[in-house]
């Protein structure tokens, strides 16, 4: 969005400056909630269990995985948000890595599809609204994989099209509705000329 650099080194400068501030202002189980996320084995019966799980959800289902609906670990009742938050983890188990690539690559073609089509596009807001869109599921992407492989922290984002949730996928809907709406006004006029 043409947004001057001197601003965004600014704010980060800003915040990396506060952070110590801000650390000795978290109560002890807050400071315990983000550094179990750098290392779930601080806590595996609390705020790493779940990450844990995703781990062994994610080495058992090996190359082919263990069958739709068949996961020992994702379909016991000890694995939380399953469905939500640590999908990723219930697709390596089930259908392996074989799955779980088939989804990566579904997910870098639609990345691939929206950044060509933010070039095609001519006015900017369109630009920057297409850019935003492929930017906020970049981040969904790799943070819903990052969690369910512990590289990430577990904050609840949604893996974008599969999780289970109501605004995640309605909202997803919308955007792309209105990227669909800005790709046909476009061929429109390219038929036009």
């Amino acid at each position: 969005a043409k947004l001057s650099w001197k601003y965004i080194l600014t704010a980060a400068g800003a915040l990396t400056l506060s952070a110590p501030f801000i650390w000795s202002r978290l109560d002890n189980y807050q400071q315990k909630r983000i550094l179990v996320s750098f290392n779930p084995e601080l806590d595996p019966e609390v705020f790493g269990y779940q990450v844990i799980r995703s781990k062994i959800a994610i080495g058992a289902g090996g190359l082919t995985g263990s069958g739709y609906m068949q996961g020992a670990v994702s379909q016991s009742e000890s694995f939380p948000a399953k469905q939500t938050d640590m999908i990723y983890a219930v697709i390596c188990e089930e259908f392996g890595l074989i799955g779980a690539m088939v989804i990566i690559a579904i997910y870098a073609l639609l990345i691939y599809r929206l950044f060509s089509l933010s070039v095609r596009l001519e006015k900017n807001y369109e630009k920057c609204y297409c850019q935003g869109i492929y930017c906020m599921l970049v981040f969904q992407i790799i943070e819903n994989i990052g969690m369910c492989l512990g590289f990430m922290p577990v904050v609840g984002i949604t893996l974008p099209f599969i999780s289970y949730g109501g605004s995640s996928v309605l909202s997803l809907y919308i955007a792309f509705g209105i990227l669909l709406a800005m790709s046909k006004n476009r061929s429109k006029k390219q038929n036009y000329l």
